[in-house]
């Protein structure tokens, strides 16, 4: 199985590709060479303030599902966001500040900006599709608790 996007190749199985979300195809036409994909856009990569407000809603409407269906709220998952946002506002302020009181230039700024941030991201990440899956696995039990 192979992704007509990015032409990544896929274990049998997968049915859609995890980073363009198109279907999967059982091979690649060879009219399409490597040679005459366009570009990557770097800058569209970055995100938007409408995807992080479309992520944002994705999740509020995900905790509102699981709360109707369990009865619960998934309060391990809103610590986690709570806690991203406070980093970001509080840590980005920080380093604002530091940058200033140093005289750093902006590179140098963002040098230390990414090697602050990498590895709290990766963190971060794992803990939000943990904390998730957790949920996901736990919701057939809470609503049979609670019946």
């Amino acid at each position: 199985m192979f992704c007509p996007k990015c032409r990544a190749e896929y274990r049998p199985g997968f049915t859609r590709c995890s980073d363009c979300d198109v279907d999967l195809l059982h091979e690649l036409s060879e009219c399409e060479s490597p040679a005459s994909r366009p570009k990557l856009d770097w800058m569209a990569m970055l995100p938007t303030v409408k995807t992080m407000y479309s992520e944002g809603r994705s999740t509020f409407h995900w905790w509102a599902s699981y709360e109707r269906q369990t009865g619960a709220w998934p309060w391990s998952s809103i610590a986690i966001h709570t806690m991203n946002l406070l980093v970001a506002v509080v840590g980005g302020s920080f380093l604002i500040w530091w940058t200033t009181v140093h005289h750093l230039s902006r590179w140098q700024f963002l040098g230390l900006l990414v090697v602050v941030s990498l590895p709290y991201t990766i963190l971060k990440s794992w803990a939000k599709r943990a904390v998730k899956l957790s949920y996901l696995r736990n919701a057939k039990r809470l609503a049979k608790a609670r019946k």
